[in-house]
C-alpha cells in the first residue's frame, strides 16, 4: 500500500514539474516575438535551450544554434560565450560529440574566465570519452583539473571519474581505481550523493570488467543504497540494472533478469526512453541465450516501438533475423535482414558523406599547399638566375661538396673497419666463453664426479669387508654417508645434464601459474635426511596466496640448488630461512643460511663460469659451482634474476625473482 502511495505521489510531482516546464518554455517562446533588441532575443534563446535540456534535446540544439548564430552576427560577446557553452552541451546530450567538440573548441578563446575555461575543457574531455578517444580525453581533463583545483571547484570529482573511466577502458585498472578513490573522497566531503552513487557504480563496473563479480555487486548495492536515500529513481534503476548484468555474466541469467525487470519498471515510470530501450535490448539478448525466443522477440520488438529511429536498431533487426532463422521462420528472417541492410546502407551513406566532406577539406588544403609550392618554385627560379651569374661561387661550392664527400667516404670506411673489429672481438669473446664451458665440463667429469664416486666405492668396500665387526649404529652411520654421497652425485649429475642441455638449447620450457609455498615444500622435502643428519632447521614464511609464473622444472631446480648449497655451507644445528615478498609484477624469494658465509670478492665470482668456484669457501661439502651457474641461466630464461649477500662467519642470503602470476583480471566504468 505504501509503495502504491509513493508511486502515485511521484507521478503527481513529475506531472506537475512537466506542466511547469511546459508553461515556462511557452512563456519564453512568446517573449521572443515582443523583445526590442537582438541581444535580448539571444538571452531568451539561451534560456529556452537550457529549459529544453531537461525534456527535448532536439529543441535544445535548435535554440542553442540560433542563439549562437545571432550572437556571431551582432558580435554580442556575452551571448557568444553563453551560447557556445549551452549549444555544445545540447549537442553532447544528443550524442553529436564531434560537432560538440568543434563548438567547445571555439569557446576556448574566453581564457580570462578560469571557471568557464575549466568547464569547457571538462566538456571537451567528456566528449572525447564518449568518442572512445581516451588519451585525448585524459589530456583535456588533466588541464581542466589544474584549473578546478585552483578554484576549489566541485567538478573535480567528475573529472577524476572520467579520467578513471579512460584508464579503465585502456586496461590501466590500478590507475583507474586511484582516480575513482580521489573522486569518492571529494564526494564524501561534499556530501554529494549523486556523485557518490556514480563513483560507486564506476567501481562496480571496474570490478565487473576484472570478472570479480562479488566485489562488483558490493559496489552496485552501495550505489543503490545511496540512490534510495536520495530517492534518486534514475540512479536506482541504473544500479539494479548493473546488479542484474553481473548475474548474467556469471551465467545466472534468471536471477539477473529479475533485477533488470525491476530497473525497467522504474525507467518506465520516469519515461526514460533511452533507459527503457537499453533494458528491452538487454532482456532480448539474455532470452536469446536462454533460447526463449518468444520472450526475446517480444522485448526486441518493444525496442523498435519505443525508439524507431535509434542508431542501433540495425543490431535489433540482426537479432530478430537470428531468432527467425533459429525458429524456421525464414520469410520473417529475410524481412528483418532487409531492414538491417537498409539501416546499414544509411549508416554507410552517412559515413561516406562525412568522408567526402573531409576529402573536400583536404583537397582545398592541398590546393593551398600547391599554390605555396608554386610560389616557392618561382622564387627558386629567380635564385637560380642569380646563381648562374656567379660562376666563381658555384665552382667553390662544387669543390666544397667534393671535400665533404671525401670526408664522408673516409669516415664510412673507418666506421666499417671499427665495426668489423668489434664483431671480431665479439667472436673471440664467444670462443673464449665456449672454451670455458668445455673446460668446466671436463673438469667436472675428470675430478668432481670422480672423487665422490671413489669415496662411495671406499665406504662400500669398508662396509663389505668389516660388516660383521660393526654394530648397528656404525653401519647406520656409514649408510647415511652413502645416502648423502649418492644424493650429492645425483644432484651433480642432474645439474650437469640440465646445464649441458641448456647450452645446446635442448630444454623447452612452458610457463604456468605455480603456488610458491607448495613448490618450496616439495623441494625441501627431498633433503629431509640431509637436514636431519646436520640437525638443521628450515623456517618458511610464505603465504599460500602467492603464485609465480614459471616452468615447474626451472622453479624446482632453482630451489633445490639454493637449499642444497645452504645445507652444505651451514654448521651443525644451523637454521635456513626461506621467505617471499610480492612486488608489483614479481615475487622476490630469499634463501638464507647461518653458515660460514662468503667474502664479497668471492660473491662476484659465483655466477661466472670463467672462475674456478671450487676455490671459494672452505666447506668440505662444497661442489662444482655449476648449480648456481645453472640457476642463473634458468632464471634469466624465465625473466628473473639472482643475487647474493653474505657476511663471513655469519651466513649467506641468496635472492631470486620470479614473474608474479595474475590468475584472473576484471574491472569497471
Amino acid at each position: 500500500m505504501k509503495k502504491k502511495l509513493a508511486s502515485a505521489i511521484f507521478i503527481i510531482v513529475l506531472f506537475s514539474l512537466n506542466l511547469y516546464s511546459q508553461y515556462k518554455t511557452d512563456s519564453l517562446i512568446n517573449e521572443i516575438s515582443i523583445v526590442s533588441t537582438q541581444s535580448e532575443k539571444v538571452n531568451i534563446l539561451i534560456e529556452l535551450c537550457s529549459e529544453y535540456l531537461k525534456t527535448d534535446y532536439d529543441e535544445a540544439v535548435k535554440y542553442g544554434k540560433e542563439a549562437l548564430e545571432i550572437s556571431q552576427e551582432i558580435k554580442y560577446r556575452n551571448g557568444l560565450k553563453q551560447s557556445l557553452f549551452i549549444y555544445g552541451k545540447a549537442l553532447t546530450l544528443k550524442g553529436e560529440y564531434e560537432e560538440a567538440i568543434k563548438i567547445f573548441t571555439e569557446a576556448l578563446v574566453f581564457k580570462n574566465d578560469s571557471a568557464y575555461h575549466a568547464s569547457i575543457l571538462y566538456q571537451i574531455g567528456r566528449s572525447y570519452f564518449f568518442l572512445q578517444e581516451y588519451e585525448k580525453s585524459t589530456k583535456r581533463l588533466l588541464k581542466a583539473l589544474k584549473l578546478q583545483e585552483d578554484l576549489n571547484d566541485t567538478m573535480q570529482a567528475k573529472s577524476f571519474n572520467i579520467i578513471g573511466l579512460n584508464n579503465m577502458y585502456l586496461n590501466q585498472f590500478e590507475i583507474a581505481a586511484k582516480y575513482y578513490a580521489k573522486a569518492l573522497r571529494l564526494e564524501k566531503l561534499g556530501n554529494d550523493k549523486a556523485g557518490l552513487s556514480n563513483t560507486l557504480t564506476n567501481f562496480g563496473i571496474l570490478y565487473r570488467r576484472m570478472e570479480k563479480f562479488d566485489s562488483s555487486r558490493f559496489f552496485y548495492h552501495e550505489a543503490l543504497e545511496v540512490a534510495k536515500k536520495k530517492n534518486d529513481l534514475k540512479r536506482m534503476a541504473n544500479a539494479l540494472n548493473n546488479i542484474g548484468l553481473t548475474y548474467v555474466y556469471q551465467k545466472k541469467a534468471i536471477k539477473g533478469t529479475d533485477y533488470i525487470k525491476e530497473a525497467l519498471a522504474i525507467k518506465e515510470k520516469l519515461g526514460d526512453k533511452n533507459g527503457i530501450f537499453r533494458s528491452y535490448f538487454n532482456l532480448g539478448t539474455i532470452y536469446i541465450d536462454l533460447k526463449k525466443y518468444d520472450l526475446a522477440k517480444y522485448y526486441l520488438k518493444k525496442c523498435l516501438k519505443i525508439q524507431p529511429d535509434s542508431r542501433i536498431n540495425w543490431e535489433v533487426y540482426t537479432l530478430l533475423a537470428d531468432i527467425d532463422s533459429a525458429t524456421g521462420d525464414y520469410l520473417a528472417a529475410f524481412n528483418n535482414f532487409k531492414e538491417f541492410h537498409r539501416l546499414q546502407t544509411n549508416r554507410y551513406n552517412a559515413l561516406k558523406a562525412k568522408q567526402f566532406n573531409e576529402l573536400q577539406i583536404q583537397y582545398e588544403t592541398e590546393k593551398k599547399e600547391e599554390a605555396i609550392i608554386l610560389l616557392q618554385k618561382e622564387n627558386d627560379l629567380a635564385t637560380i638566375k642569380i646563381l648562374k651569374s656567379k660562376n666563381q661561387k658555384i665552382f667553390l661550392s662544387l669543390i666544397l661538396i667534393l671535400v665533404i664527400l671525401v670526408i664522408i667516404i673516409i669516415w664510412y670506411l673507418y666506421s666499417l673497419r671499427k665495426k668489423s673489429n668489434e664483431i671480431l672481438k665479439q667472436k673471440n669473446d664467444d670462443l673464449t666463453k665456449l672454451n670455458n664451458y668445455k673446460n668446466k665440463f671436463f673438469s667436472i667429469i675428470a675430478h668432481d664426479l670422480k672423487n665422490p664416486l671413489s669415496a662411495f666405492q671406499n665406504v662400500t668396500g669398508v662396509l663389505l669387508e668389516s660388516y660383521d665387526s660393526y654394530d648397528e649404529k656404525t653401519i647406520k652411520k656409514y649408510l647415511e654417508k652413502l645416502y648423502i654421497s649418492s644424493g650429492n652425485v645425483g644432484e651433480m649429475l642432474n645439474n650437469l645434464l640440465h646445464w649441458s642441455l641448456n647450452q645446446m638449447e635442448g630444454i623447452k620450457f612452458e610457463s604456468e601459474p605455480i603456488q610458491l609455498k607448495n613448490a618450496i615444500e616439495k623441494a625441501v622435502s627431498i633433503f629431509s635426511l640431509n637436514l636431519e643428519s646436520k640437525e638443521i632447521t628450515v623456517q618458511q614464511n610464505i603465504k599460500s596466496t602467492i603464485y609465480v609464473n614459471s616452468d615447474s622444472i626451472i622453479l624446482s631446480t632453482v630451489i633445490r640448488n639454493l637449499v642444497s648449497n645452504a645445507i652444505k655451507f651451514s654448521n651443525k644445528n644451523g637454521v635456513i630461512y626461506i621467505k617471499a615478498e610480492e612486488d608489483k609484477n614479481e615475487v622476490v624469494i630469499s634463501v638464507e643460511d647461518t653458515g660460514i658465509g662468503i667474502s664479497q670478492e668471492d660473491i662476484n665470482k659465483l655466477f661466472d663460469i670463467s672462475y674456478d668456484t671450487k676455490a671459494i669457501g672452505n666447506s668440505p661439502e662444497k661442489g662444482t659451482g655449476l648449480g648456481l651457474i645453472l640457476t642463473k641461466e634458468l632464471l634469466e630464461k624465465n625473466n628473473g634474476k639472482i643475487w647474493a649477500m653474505s657476511n663471513l662467519g655469519k651466513g649467506s642470503k641468496f635472492y631470486f625473482t620470479m614473474p608474479k602470476a595474475n590468475l584472473k583480471k576484471e574491472i569497471a566504468a
